[in-house]
């Protein structure tokens, strides 16, 4: 018999959505005053939950539920150090990933796959939002990179600071 390999052999993807989402402005971004002066501060969490469904033929099935919640917070770099920076504007979105269980697991094979797997399952969805509700916003759209991974167990890795400048917005006649 075939050595089983995790996670193909456990669990198959069922469903990805998003389950909240959150817009919030706390300042104004002005041009002028924030243009090359702001940066993106980055979260998240994951949390898994154990559900029991019935297929159509009334069949049971164990279900692993991970809501995963990035956020993304953008600040102004242009006050005093001895001052907290100022936060402009906030956007988080939690997404529900739902994976059928063929088979149970160890629970420590599923600690490392939720914080990675689930995460990077979302991220594509994650980076949409980001510019569609920065776009609708009619803020700066900021490009959020390709999902980091793990390095070495870490959850949270940073990379080199890199400042892309920003277009300007121009006015056109008569609007």
């Amino acid at each position: 018999m075939a050595e089983l390999t995790f996670p193909q052999d456990y669990l198959q993807i069922n469903d990805l959505y998003r389950w909240s989402s959150k817009f919030e402005r706390h300042g104004e971004y002005q041009p002028w005053r924030h243009a090359g002066k702001t940066r993106a501060q980055h979260r998240h969490q994951v949390e898994n939950d154990w559900l029991e469904a019935k297929t159509e033929d009334g069949e049971s099935l164990k279900v692993l539920r991970a809501l995963v919640t990035l956020a993304l917070r953008i600040v102004a770099e242009d006050l005093d150090a001895s001052e907290s920076p100022e936060i402009l504007h906030e956007l988080s979105a939690t997404f529900a990933v739902e994976y059928i269980i063929l088979r149970d697991p160890a629970e420590e094979q599923l600690g490392g796959f939720c914080e990675f797997n689930c995460v990077h399952n979302v991220w594509p969805f994650w980076r949409q939002y980001v510019y569609e509700t920065l776009k609708s916003a009619s803020l700066p759209v900021i490009t959020v990179p390709f999902f980091p991974g793990q390095k070495d167990g870490a959850t949270n890795r940073k990379g080199p600071k890199r400042r892309i400048a920003k277009k300007e917005r121009k006015t056109l006649p008569g609007a």
